[in-house]
C-alpha cells in the first residue's frame, strides 16, 4: 500500500510541474548557416542552447531543396570554416534528411514547428510567424555567397536576414546591390 501511495505522490508532483515556456521565434537568432568543409559539417548560429536539436535547412542550389540535420556539440574546430565576423557559436551537424553541397552554404533554421515548404523549386514559407511569407535567396559576389531572407520578392521587398560566406575562389557575380549592403544599424 506504501509503495501504491508513494508512486501516486510521484506522478501527481511530476503532474504539476509547470511546463516550459516556449521560445519565440527569431531571426537574429534561430537563423544561421549550415556548412559542408573539408568533410565536416557545421553550423553558425546566434542561439547557445541547440545542442542535440533538430534543424531544417536550405541548400544553396537551383532548384532549392530542404532537409534537415541534427546539431551536436559546440565545435570550436569548425571556427576555421566559417570567416565571417556575425558572432555567434558554431557546432558540430549531422546530415538527417537532404543534402548540401561541399563547400556550398546553406540556410538554417531553428524552432521551426512545420516543414519548410518548396513550391516550383523555390522555397517560401512564413516561418516568423507574421502571416506573410518569407523568401530565401542565395546569390553569389566575386568570393562569396550571399544568404538571404526577404519579406516580399527582392528587390522591392524588405530583407529580414542576411549572412555573408566567403568561399575563397572567383565566382560569377549574380546579386544585386539591395541583397549585398550592410545590415542597416
Amino acid at each position: 500500500m506504501k509503495r501504491v501511495a508513494r508512486s501516486l505522490l510521484i506522478v501527481a508532483v511530476v503532474g504539476c510541474e509547470k511546463p516550459k515556456p516556449s521560445v519565440a521565434f527569431s531571426l537574429e537568432r534561430d537563423a544561421g548557416v549550415l556548412f559542408r568543409k573539408s568533410g565536416r559539417t557545421c553550423l553558425a548560429i546566434r542561439d547557445a542552447t541547440l545542442a542535440n536539436a533538430t534543424i531544417q535547412f536550405v541548400a544553396a542550389a537551383m532548384p532549392q531543396t530542404v532537409g534537415t540535420a541534427r546539431v551536436g556539440a559546440r565545435a570550436t574546430n569548425c571556427d576555421s570554416i566559417f570567416t565571417d565576423s556575425t558572432g555567434g557559436v558554431r557546432y558540430e551537424a549531422t546530415i538527417l534528411t537532404g543534402s548540401v553541397e561541399e563547400g556550398m552554404p546553406a540556410l538554417a533554421i531553428a524552432r521551426l514547428t512545420k516543414p519548410l515548404p518548396v513550391a516550383d523549386s523555390v522555397l517560401t514559407g512564413d516561418i516568423d510567424g507574421d502571416g506573410r511569407p518569407e523568401l530565401f535567396r542565395f546569390c553569389t559576389s566575386s568570393e562569396g555567397v550571399h544568404l538571404t531572407l526577404w519579406d516580399g520578392a527582392p528587390p522591392n521587398g524588405r530583407r529580414e536576414w542576411h549572412r555573408y560566406v566567403y568561399l575563397g575562389y572567383d565566382l560569377d557575380p549574380t546579386c544585386t546591390e539591395p541583397e549585398t549592403k550592410p545590415d542597416a544599424p
